[in-house]
């Protein structure tokens, strides 16, 4: 994630790594704070960063939810199923990974990634059982995404920008989808990274 901190420092931010000491030390990095490794580290001031950043560039940690309640857009990076994906909103943007098949080394379209089973598979063991791997979000990808959102985000507040042919095609695949969860009807409001759609158009035809 560093190349997505040199991205927001580029831009004249600083960047809250969050966490807790256990974690590795960061190296030092102008306007980046460490605040993982820091006395000041409570319960009050995770909230307080949380409420009052720009943006927050996360996984599927329990504090993505925190900048969510105040209506602080996320980056939801590192998806490895999809089901999280229908709870973010028009602010947000979501990061999946790429998933493949062990044996033929092909991708796993989009169709299937967004479909059950492949879509609730939230542990290594269930992927591993089904033979398919999957691939961390580069640094390339999480730098891109992050360049988005500071384009989406001026002074604090969210732009919303027309989807373009890939995003329309994306979430009316994702709603179609929603229907194999039951039957009902579900609306999708996150834009995917721009880049990640871009790279891997092909995905949507699958």
């Amino acid at each position: 994630y560093l190349s997505a901190c040199k991205a927001v420092t580029k831009a004249g931010g600083w960047v809250f790594r969050m966490g807790d000491p256990s974690m590795t030390s960061l190296p030092k990095t102008p306007q980046v704070i460490d605040y993982a490794h820091m006395e000041i580290r409570s319960d009050w001031m995770d909230v307080f960063l949380g409420a009052t950043c720009r943006f927050l560039i996360g996984t599927a940690s329990g504090f993505l939810r925190l900048p969510r309640y105040f209506g602080v857009p996320v980056i939801y990076t590192n998806c490895t199923h999809f089901v999280p994906y229908y709870s973010l909103n028009k602010h947000d943007l979501y990061l999946p990974r790429l998933l493949n098949r062990k044996e033929s080394g092909e991708n796993v379209s989009l169709n299937e990634y967004m479909s059950p089973p492949i879509s609730m598979f939230s542990s290594t063991k269930r992927f591993t059982e089904a033979g398919i791997d999957f691939v961390m979000n580069s640094p390339e990808e999480l730098e891109a995404v992050t360049i988005e959102m500071l384009e989406r985000t001026i002074e604090g507040q969210s732009s919303i920008l027309p989807d373009d042919d890939l995003q329309r095609r994306f979430k009316i695949m994702a709603e179609k989808c929603g229907h194999k969860y039951g039957g009902h009807s579900v609306k999708a409001f996150a834009p995917v990274s721009r880049d990640y759609l871009q790279k891997y158009a092909y995905l949507l035809d699958g």
